[in-house]
């Protein structure tokens, strides 16, 4: 029985291959060398693949990839509806594959197919396909290219014989060949298929020409030639007046800072300050270079806190608007499992802003090194909820104001829960229905923020000039501040849910 590899799992051995660089084949190839042997075999099967799905005439041929071990020399299997039309093995070497070790993977597949005839069926010619990334020497290549003459003349010389014998002592599978190697048998076998030899070579002219995959497996790098291509960039560029930058803010900025010499530019990793001569900093002190420093984080807290005020908020929001109001109040889900959903949101989105905004070590120590996952929070919740049924109140100590209130909350929430396997039953039968809702959440609020952020702070000189002062007016009047069109959730709230 053959055992065969899933498209899933295919999918999922792709996933996880870490791709090398690669000049595009025509200069120095494909790093072959720097794919594991599983991954190589994969990348065969791939290829094969597709160029097989795109050859109309190639007719109903199916292409599978094996296990990887145990497979009885076969990496990949080409079949029909008739059966095996072919195998390929696959051999990831620095170094050239000898005449002797290609034998001996042949034979050893041919040995297999003695003890199992259904690998290798009555078709019209069965193909065996080696692929070797460090190609042939010039006797393996020479059998490949007339195999049938060369294993009559090594049958006479014993050659052949030698090789045989080699491999049915070296497999246990093969043990009761032992005594009689059938040395014939398998010469005949392998004079009746059609040898097929690939390299290097052969390998880097078909991905050349099949991004698809070899985009799955390389990071390609094309390089030209920059006397020929530079004038044709600069000419379009030329035409359409700095194309690539066609936002407002950014020609602004760019043209801002390409005025500025490089004596009067200053880069402090998480500060860029252009237009003040870097000789000025010479005559701060520690302590006035410290006040700098701090007042420029000033202003990147404060709209971090901010961002952080709103997300909480925007979370909370949405959840009233898309699971309270026609999902909870409607006896639809469980409320327990919307404070599940509540907690898991918080924990989620809020990570996601910080990771920009604080240090790597600061950010581990808030929020941990791993991504939460919907299920540790609702173990936690679980734990919390069944201590509290039991009596057990440690986790609303005194003095606390809101102690009652928390309290009565979870009286709500663990209203009907009897164990944690029941409290586990409803949250599972709830996120049926809440998981596309609470993807959305995550995906709107993210929204909210960039990764990139950037301050910039200019001159107020410009004030001066009526354009730039008329577009400030404008975007002060788009941004609505200090208007009330924007107000918390709790503000929000009915003043018998609030």
């Amino acid at each position: 029985m053959r055992k065969e590899v899933s498209p899933e799992k295919i999918e999922a051995e792709l996933s996880a291959v870490i791709k090398p660089s690669s000049l595009i084949a025509g200069l120095d190839g494909f790093p072959y060398g720097d794919l594991e042997d599983r991954e190589f075999e994969i990348l065969v099967y791939t290829l094969i693949k597709d160029e097989i799905s795109l050859d109309k005439s190639s007719g109903e041929v199916k292409v599978s990839l094996m296990q990887g071990t145990g497979e009885r020399g076969r990496d990949v299997i080409l079949s029909s509806a008739l059966g095996g039309i072919g195998v390929v093995q696959c051999k990831k070497l620095s170094k050239r594959l000898g005449k002797p070790d290609a034998c001996k993977e042949i034979i050893k597949f041919a040995l297999h197919s003695i003890i199992d005839e259904s690998l290798a069926s009555d078709c019209q010619q069965f193909e065996y396909h080696m692929y070797a990334s460090g190609g042939f020497t010039e006797n393996a290549q020479k059998f490949f290219d007339s195999h049938c003459s060369v294993i009559d003349t090594d049958l006479e010389s014993k050659e052949f014989n030698e090789y045989v014998a080699a491999v049915v002592n070296f497999y246990e599978g093969f043990k009761f060949f032992r005594e009689s190697p059938p040395v014939i048998q398998v010469a005949e076998i392998i004079k009746s298929f059609k040898l097929l030899k690939f390299d290097a070579n052969d390998l880097n002219v078909r991905l050349s020409g099949n991004h698809r995959v070899a985009s799955c497996f390389f990071k390609a790098k094309v390089y030209v030639d920059s006397e020929s291509i530079i004038p044709a960039i600069e000419a379009a560029l030329d035409r359409r007046g700095l194309a690539l930058l066609t936002d407002e803010h950014l020609r602004e900025l760019t043209q801002r800072i390409s005025r500025v010499s490089s004596e009067k530019r200053v880069s402090l990793g998480h500060l860029d300050i252009f237009g003040y001569h870097r000789d000025i900093y010479a005559y701060l002190t520690n302590n006035e270079f410290d006040d700098l420093l701090k007042k420029v984080e000033a202003v990147r807290q404060f709209f971090t806190f901010k961002t952080m005020s709103v997300i909480s908020d925007t979370v909370m929001s949405l959840m009233y608007e898309r699971i309270t109001i026609p999902l909870l109040h409607d006896f639809k889900v469980h409320p327990f499992t919307v404070s599940v959903v509540g907690q898991y949101l918080i924990k989620t989105v809020l990570p996601i802003f910080m990771k920009g905004a604080v240090s790597p070590s600061a950010f581990e120590g808030q929020f941990g090194a791993a991504e939460v996952t919907f299920n540790e929070v609702a173990a936690e919740s679980i734990s919390s909820v069944m201590k509290f049924i039991k009596g057990d109140y440690s986790n609303f100590p005194e003095p606390d104001p809101d102690r009652e209130k928390r309290i009565s909350h979870f009286q709500v929430l663990s209203d009907g829960i009897t164990s944690e396997d029941y409290a586990l039953a409803i949250v599972t039968h709830d996120m049926k229905i809440l998981s596309p809702i609470v993807d959305q959440i995550i995906r709107d609020v993210c929204r909210l923020t960039d990764e990139n952020r950037t301050i910039v702070i200019k001159d107020r000189m410009l004030l001066e000039n009526p354009q730039s002062l008329s577009k400030v007016f404008e975007e002060l009047e788009s941004l609505k501040i200090g208007q009330g069109s924007k107000k918390s959730f709790v503000d929000q709230l009915p003043k018998n849910d609030a």
